[in-house]
């Protein structure tokens, strides 16, 4: 199961409660906390975090024995602290999180196995989980909750026609369960546990969640971006989605770095130039390592100067890589250094960057170029 499908189902289960399709859940009873958490959920996506927990611990009182808050707390700690696992304190507390939510949603199935509140906060919570276990290697782990998880998924996916909001876990399911397998073979024996999909057909209909969903359009614009960006190698597709998300979420580094990325796919430096510049004083090891990769394109793409853009691959490639966050970036900054060896002559510098560049990345345009440059030695 691909990592970037449950990563987000704590994201859509909760919009879906907004929908109106769970009429007899409790928290839909109350019209104040449906308010609380869609303005919580802002702040969040607007990297507001401690907006975000004011409105979370006013919620833990109102809902104590409720997953919610730990749903909400474990997906705010998540945005936060990236990578996560590099911060000890926020991953101890996102571990405890993620446990009292999987425990509090059992609590409630063992009450009613109906319970479709219950059900889909179980479904975050083992999605959450999942992606987790894949992140530290733990494959097999990773793959019996993803099955789990999908259990809960599949219901979802016979909802589509009534509840449009369904079609953004169904398009990624769609896409992903055939991309996935294809960047990584490894894991094809364990896809007979899962129904096969169809990548067009989920890219269809990730964009109709786009157009018509009242609450995971979010969500739904941001992946679209990101597989035309990875996988399709179309950042004209890429922009129109990324653009609309930077404009209601003016914070959010992440989106930020999106659309610069769109930018310098399309030749457009200057406008990347400026995202990029802001990105570089961020703090972290996720954003400014983003910047610092983009720096060095624009330096040698658009500036035409070598030495400037080996300082940036080069600095990029000083903070140590995390699988999720930014194993990509320094994929493109060994494609970087491949590049510019070749032209300096360095044959054998130019062979382990442009290597190491094939063997990192996931980005179909990234290896493209490095198979391009390795073939002519």
């Amino acid at each position: 199961m691909k990592k970037a499908i449950l990563m987000k189902v704590s994201f859509i289960i909760l919009f879906l409660f907004f929908s109106g399709y769970f009429a007899e859940s409790q928290i839909l009873k109350d019209p104040i906390a449906k308010k609380m958490i869609s303005e919580g959920l802002n702040k969040t996506y607007n990297f507001e975090f401690k907006e975000a927990d004011e409105i979370y611990e006013k919620l833990r009182l109102k809902f104590p024995n409720h997953p919610l808050y730990a749903t909400l707390k474990h997906m705010e700690l998540y945005a936060q602290y990236a990578p996560i696992k590099d911060y000890p304190i926020a991953k101890a507390q996102y571990i405890k999180l993620l446990n009292q939510a999987i425990t509090q949603a059992e609590k409630l199935i063992e009450k009613n196995e109906n319970d479709a509140e219950a059900i889909f906060f179980m479904l975050s919570s083992l999605g959450s989980l999942a992606a987790w276990q894949s992140d530290n290697n733990e494959i097999m782990k990773g793959v019996n909750t993803a099955r789990k998880a999908f259990s809960y998924m599949k219901q979802g996916m016979k909802l589509t026609e009534k509840q449009t909001d369904f079609l953004y876990t169904t398009g990624l399911y769609n896409y992903y369960i055939e991309q996935y397998p294809e960047d990584h073979p490894i894991v094809k024996p364990f896809m007979i546990f899962f129904s096969d999909g169809n990548k067009k057909l989920g890219l269809q209909q990730l964009d109709a969640c786009y157009q018509k969903a009242m609450f995971t359009s979010n969500e739904a614009a941001y992946y679209s971006a990101y597989i035309y960006l990875k996988h399709e190698s179309n950042a004209t597709k890429a922009l129109k989605y990324i653009n609309e998300l930077v404009e209601k979420y003016p914070n959010n580094l992440l989106f930020k770095s999106r659309l610069a990325e769109c930018y310098i796919g399309l030749g457009k430096y200057e406008q990347a130039e400026v995202i990029v510049q802001a990105l570089l004083k961020t703090s972290g090891k996720v954003y400014p390592v983003a910047a610092q990769v983009f720096e060095g394109i624009l330096q040698e793409k658009w500036k035409k100067d070598d030495k400037e853009a080996l300082i940036w691959y080069s600095k990029a490639l000083k903070t140590p890589m995390d699988i999720r966050f930014t194993q990509d970036y320094h994929a493109m900054a060994h494609l970087g250094l491949g590049k510019i060896y070749v032209r300096e002559g360095k044959k054998e510098l130019a062979k382990t960057h442009l290597k190491m560049a094939l063997k990192l990345s996931e980005y179909k345009s990234t290896s493209a170029e490095a198979n391009k440059w390795l073939s002519t030695f």
